[in-house]
């Protein structure tokens, strides 16, 4: 929603019982279905516009951990992590933009901490498998765990054999209750799609910087992040976490507490 409110795209709540927003040359055009209106103004909201990208760093911090440390984890996942995440061109056409990514990272009471990146144009398919996955079982979290686990032991990054997603209908398909064919064809087909943002941005870098001896330490020859398996295994890991975390809100809310 806030991805497509920041660049003037459809809006992707227009089954809202209150109010939708029509997106017409850059504008917002809110419609309101009754008299309240939110405390928002009855005009276009100016948009930044097709084509806008926005990098977020995103939080979740133990109650333990000093607010000085948390917003300046913030800083840096959205700064020197997110917005970092490379794009891809191909003759002059953009085909994954530039500084457009996520970076969510926990931090434990004790102090460790999981820091899963994301590419923008994956976060709105990772969403629905993950709330998709959320409503069919009680058991997704271990799934979940199980690819983080599997994946960089058994699947390489290719360009057009989907060695990853593969890999994954198989650990699927294995356990004694698998998952609806809806839910892993959409886990696969989000699979397809990270590995194929991973595998053009390193073949682009590999082809730009032949020889890592000649490499100095500036941004644009520091080695791409998130591209790697085991950096799909982060956002897997956190995936569970989150499943996890929502299971015992659930729970709560259930109980009143």
């Amino acid at each position: 929603m806030l991805r497509a409110a920041w660049s003037g795209d459809d809006d992707p709540k227009l089954d809202d019982p209150n109010v939708t927003f029509h997106a017409d040359g850059g504008y917002w055009h809110p419609q309101f279905k009754s008299e309240h209106q939110y405390g928002l103004p009855n005009r276009p909201l100016f948009t930044m516009g097709e084509g806008a990208t926005m990098s977020a760093g995103i939080i979740i911090a133990h109650k333990s951990v000093p607010l000085p440390t948390v917003l300046e984890s913030l800083w840096e996942a959205e700064s020197d992590r997110a917005k970092k995440l490379k794009g891809y061109s191909q003759n002059k056409q953009v085909i994954y933009p530039y500084k457009d990514g996520c970076c969510f990272r926990v931090i434990y009471g004790g102090g460790n901490t999981l820091e899963a990146l994301m590419k923008g144009h994956l976060l709105s398919d990772w969403w629905q498998w993950l709330q998709g996955g959320r409503e069919e079982t009680t058991a997704f979290a271990p799934v979940l765990y199980r690819l983080a686990e599997e994946l960089p032991r058994h699947a390489a990054i290719t360009e057009n054999y989907q060695m990853v997603s593969k890999a994954a209908r198989v650990i699927l398909t294995a356990r004694d209750e698998p998952l609806s064919e809806e839910l892993q064809d959409s886990i696969c087909n989000w699979l397809d799609e990270w590995e194929k943002w991973a595998f053009l941005v390193k073949k682009d870098w590999d082809i730009k910087h032949p020889d890592p001896e000649k490499l100095f330490e500036c941004d644009d020859q520091k080695k791409p992040l998130g591209i790697e398996i085991e950096d799909l295994a982060k956002i897997l890991r956190f995936s569970a976490f989150w499943i996890d975390k929502m299971a015992k809100h659930d729970q709560w809310l259930k109980e009143g507490k």
